[in-house]
């Protein structure tokens, strides 16, 4: 093991978040679906990004909620160390990892927060087994065992994991470079690469992989999760066993990656890891399969006309979400568009941020389950809220929202994109200039649901560079105003460019929109010309909300007065989640529509 730690110590990059943006500055010409080219963009390091406004808020209280009960080492630990008595020890490094994971990539070096990271640092390692794998004793060759009733309860949850946990030492590494850490890591990423494809990476053994009924202990859930900490471990050590490894791995997962599948949360994340395959080695396979399944996924109704997913992959017969599954599809969603260009991406991420993420938030900052009301076509209400999830969601969800802070103004050769508009500030480095930009919402105006004033700065004072305003699906407009002077924006490939902007520049940006409906497969839906039309099924937007019944859970009549093409928003009857925050109470977003004059 000493010559194994000295490998992987030498190549190691100074950081995983260097080896990350040496790959995004890699030029990627991308084909997809009539893109003609596109270069991946540089994200910024979610660190130096400040959110606030609803969404830092929610951040920080998601943030603040692991440095709570039962937040304890001693708790954190017990599902490797197996000395304290909690629920699911047996899925061995998912809340360690996760732990790892979410205070690692938001901690610097000289500054480990929470409390509990120093301790879990300084002892996970100790209870790494002789294979490289954390959790229970296995023999991995013994078919009885493997394949026998703790299959689903032993077996296949070790696999998950111990997935979860490559990716926390791979993090903790990336921040603290201690070489114990890396040393544990890679020899985690050895039995996946030796003991683990040996047993469970073998065509001619599908038949087996394929006993599993248990939805969380299912082979193609549990197994795969390994992926996407391969790739980050390929990332650190540049060893290409690694890579290699997920390839291989990617390429069987194919097999088994179907829709509907019973764990939305393993199958997002396994293709989080695709799309990071595709990053590594150019092969656009590997994106193809990720955009193919996220329009089947949309055209399918496995996506909520609120932009969430339930726990298990399927359009009815399932009534829960899940924040881990919630946080994955925005990923997903964030990591094609910086994969695409394509902003039809980022109009998912935006309505799943406003409309499911809010939904799905508890009061004290955790994430879980909500129950939804469901009915042959898929969900179309928020009902109570049934358990918060602090073995795994409580993790995610805010580790989705550290990643989602990375977009939110994007350095690219063609100038800074601003993505979302949101309360933020970042810094975006564009050729030999660092720029600050600062978004602040402001009131909105009639028909003008969302205003922001934003202002670009330069650490030198000087320099030009050009703003990319994104143009959400709901806007109908966008309006750029520069000391009471409308500009001329110029339009591109779904956003609005604006050139040469000096530093000091302070733009009002009016998103001008109108409500409107949708079918609950994402279509607009033209208004009637008559008001004796009935639409059955509709979903109403205004802006990034999804409109809501401010007080039941079921489908109901909804009158809506047309007036010049468009209707007014009966303020008595909708609602939307920046209003209903921590409701507790049951809200649909789909409607029966009668249209009145």
């Amino acid at each position: 093991m000493i010559i194994l730690r000295m490998r992987c110590s030498k190549r190691a990059l100074p950081s995983l978040f260097s080896a990350l943006v040496a790959t995004l500055l890699v030029a990627t010409a991308a084909t997809l679906q009539g893109k003609d080219s596109w270069t991946r963009p540089e994200l910024n390091d979610p660190r130096q990004v400040e959110l606030s406004g609803l969404l830092g808020d929610a951040f920080k209280r998601g943030l603040t909620r692991i440095s709570q009960e039962p937040y304890a080492a001693p708790f954190i630990l017990a599902d490797v160390s197996f000395t304290t008595n909690r629920w699911f020890t047996n899925y061995s490094g998912d809340i360690s990892g996760r732990f790892l994971e979410l205070a690692s990539v938001t901690s610097y070096r000289e500054n480990p927060r929470p409390a509990a990271l120093s301790r879990v640092l300084e002892q996970i390692t100790s209870y790494q087994k002789a294979d490289g794998h954390f959790g229970a004793d296995v023999n991995w060759t013994n078919v009885a065992e493997l394949h026998g009733p703790v299959w689903d309860s032993k077996v296949m949850p070790i696999l998950w994991g111990n997935g979860r946990l490559l990716l926390g030492l791979t993090a903790s590494y990336a921040c603290f470079q201690n070489p114990k850490i890396l040393e544990s890591a890679c020899r985690l990423g050895d039995f996946y690469a030796r003991t683990a494809a040996d047993v469970f990476c073998d065509p001619k053994r599908t038949d087996e992989y394929q006993q599993a009924a248990a939805y969380a202990g299912a082979f193609v859930t549990c197994y795969f999760e390994g992926m996407e900490g391969l790739v980050q471990l390929y990332r650190v050590t540049r060893d290409q066993r690694y890579l290699d490894m997920a390839l291989r791995m990617a390429d069987f997962h194919e097999t088994f990656d179907t829709l509907p599948v019973g764990h939305s949360h393993g199958s997002l994340s396994q293709h989080e890891a695709l799309l990071m395959l595709y990053e590594e080695t150019g092969n656009s396979k590997y994106l193809n399969r990720v955009a193919s399944r996220w329009d089947a996924a949309v055209k399918g109704g496995f996506v909520s006309p609120a932009g969430g997913v339930m726990e298990k992959f399927v359009v009815t017969g399932y009534n829960r979400d899940e924040g881990c599954s919630e946080a994955d599809w925005l990923r997903v969603c964030l990591m094609l568009w910086r994969n695409t260009g394509q902003t039809r991406y980022l109009d998912m991420a935006e309505r799943t941020v406003w409309n499911e993420y809010l939904a799905n938030q508890w009061a004290d900052g955790g994430f879980g389950h909500r129950l939804l009301g469901v009915d042959q076509f898929g969900p179309y209400a928020f009902h109570q809220y049934s358990e918060e999830a602090l073995w795994c969601c409580t993790f995610h969800g805010p580790l989705a929202l550290n990643e989602f802070k990375s977009y939110l103004a994007v350095a690219a050769k063609d100038g800074i994109y601003y993505n979302f508009p949101v309360d933020f500030q970042s810094a975006v480095a564009t050729s030999n200039v660092l720029w600050t930009v600062r978004s602040k919402s402001l009131p909105p105006l009639e028909n003008v649901p969302v205003k922001c004033e934003v202002q670009l700065n330069s650490n030198v004072g000087r320099g030009e560079t050009s703003l990319l305003i994104r143009r959400p699906e709901w806007a109908e407009k966008i309006v750029v105003k520069v000391d009471g002077r409308e500009l001329s924006p110029k339009p591109m490939a779904g956003y609005l460019r604006i050139s040469r902007l000096r530093s000091g520049t302070v733009m009002l940006v009016e998103y001008q929109a109108k409500p409107y409906l949708e079918t609950r497969r994402f279509e607009r839906v033209e208004l009637p010309k008559t008001a004796s039309t009935r639409l059955d099924q509709a979903v109403v937007r205004y802006g990034p909300n999804v409109m809501l019944n401010a007080g039941s859970g079921d489908i109901q009549n909804l009158t809506l007065q047309l007036k010049d093409g468009t209707f007014p928003l009966p303020k008595d009857r909708l609602a939307s989640w920046p209003l209903l925050r921590n409701s507790t109470n049951r809200h649909a977003f789909v409607f029966n529509v009668q249209f009145a004059r």
